[in-house]
């Protein structure tokens, strides 16, 4: 049956097109790769003592002390108005204290992004069976901005960390290609395995661990696709890639997870000379937004914050050093008890006195104000997230792009659809 011009069906079933059609790509490549790296990378520099300190593990902090008034500022907002100012500060300059304002217009433009152009790939807007709907408009978002990377000559897709499929089957559904599926979670392969038989998509799983075994599904004919793949997982898809001489279009995500290291080792030479020393808990910065957190899951972040703070303020008290002691993980079943058997059981549990007489209720409406302090003075890290978060995009699009290769990054979905909306799109030199 024959379908719109340059598209087949097949059994009746979905439209394929008979070959992935030319498409252009805009966003930052070239020199302005080069030269947004360097200008964030200054801009970061200069304002270490603003993100680098964490608030809860800081009583005082130097900035706050040097800017009273924009401490003062932030503790006078309401939680609300915190949550919007975490989403959006630019509504808020105009009313905020000099000093913040400067740093939320010094970083604007630095944030500046273009989006991908994207060919809307011929897939309903309502998401089937087994995606979430939020997961579906990501996937179709990607697939209409990943185009260029599925080019000529590339002959088939390869889906890194593929999970249970939904975007190596869609892929295959909307393009005609053939897609490999690489996943090392032999339960995962067998479920997505299902789903593509149910869906006819011609797939084909492999139970690989991508970090020992990924190269060798690349080559000059193939395009590596990975969508929110965590840390050291999407650098090694990229890394391949040069090296195997494949396509890649990957959106970055969990900049955190090094793969056990505890330093981020810059990807490019421009990284490496920018002079930027990160640690891992530096980069949980680039991800730490509250905007898509489920509000279930949101409330008991809360209620675990506050537990922790209290107890962090009955500590210090008892040792009588105003000092940060790491708390770590604690058992699950300490968040359900009342506050002050909490305490006792967690100082129990990580082998720390607690001050022989406190009021409970004292010390959680301490831990309440405490809670809030550290939300407002947490606004001031947040204006370095997304600068953070496109520094490391750019380190790694830079690598790519000392390796010979045409790169471009861009967004590739709204902000709303998700936080983790850049992408980066890398081809062999010699690609059109």
């Amino acid at each position: 049956m024959a379908g719109p011009r340059g598209w087949t069906t097949r059994g009746g079933g979905p439209i394929y097109p008979t070959r992935v059609q030319p498409s252009s790509a805009t966003g930052l490549s070239g020199d302005a790769l080069g030269q947004r790296f360097a200008d964030l990378s200054a801009f970061l520099r200069a304002h270490e003592g603003l993100w680098r300190p964490r608030p809860f593990a800081h009583p005082r902090l130097p900035w706050a002390e040097a800017h009273p008034e924009v401490a003062a500022w932030l503790e006078g907002l309401s939680p609300a108005q915190l949550l919007a100012l975490d989403r959006d500060p630019t509504p808020f300059l105009d009313a905020a204290p000099p000093a913040f304002a400067a740093w939320g217009r010094a970083r604007a433009p630095l944030v500046a992004v273009p989006a991908l152009p994207a060919r809307a790939p011929p897939l309903p807007p309502r998401a089937p069976r087994h995606i979430p709907a939020r997961k579906w408009g990501q996937i179709r978002a990607f697939l209409g901005a990943a185009a260029p990377a599925l080019e000529p000559p590339v002959a088939r897709a390869v889906d890194w960390c593929a999970g249970k499929g939904h975007l190596g089957r869609t892929l295959a559904q909307s393009s005609g290609l053939r897609v490999d599926l690489l996943e090392r979670n032999p339960a995962l392969c067998t479920s997505g395995d299902g789903l593509a038989k149910e869906a006819g998509a011609p797939l084909c799983f492999h139970p690989v661990d991508v970090l020992a075994e990924g190269r060798a599904h690349l080559d000059a004919h193939a395009a590596a696709v990975g969508l929110h793949a965590c840390g050291i997982l999407w650098r090694t898809l990229l890394a391949d890639a040069a090296a195997t001489g494949a396509a890649a279009a990957v959106a970055p995500c969990c900049y955190h997870h090094l793969g056990g290291a505890r330093r981020y080792a810059p990807q490019s030479a421009a990284g490496a000379a920018a002079g930027l020393e990160l640690l891992q808990g530096d980069l949980r910065l680039a991800v730490a937004e509250e905007r898509v957190v489920r509000p279930a899951l949101s409330s008991a972040r809360r209620h675990e914050q506050r537990y922790r703070l209290g107890l962090d303020l009955l500590l210090r008290e008892a040792s009588g050093d105003d000092r940060y002691f790491p708390q770590g993980p604690l058992p699950k079943a300490l968040w359900a008890l009342p506050f002050p058997q909490f305490c006792r059981e967690a100082a129990e549990y990580l082998g720390r006195p607690l001050p022989s007489v406190f009021d409970p209720q004292d010390a959680l409406r301490a831990a309440e104000r405490r809670a809030h302090q550290v939300a407002a003075l947490e606004s001031v890290r947040s204006l370095f997230r997304r600068p953070l978060e496109l520094w490391l995009v750019l380190d790694a699009a830079l690598a790519q792009q000392e390796a010979g290769r045409r790169v471009v990054v861009g967004t590739f979905c709204a902000e709303a659809e998700t936080p983790r909306n850049l992408m980066i799109l890398s081809r062999p030199s010699g690609a059109r």
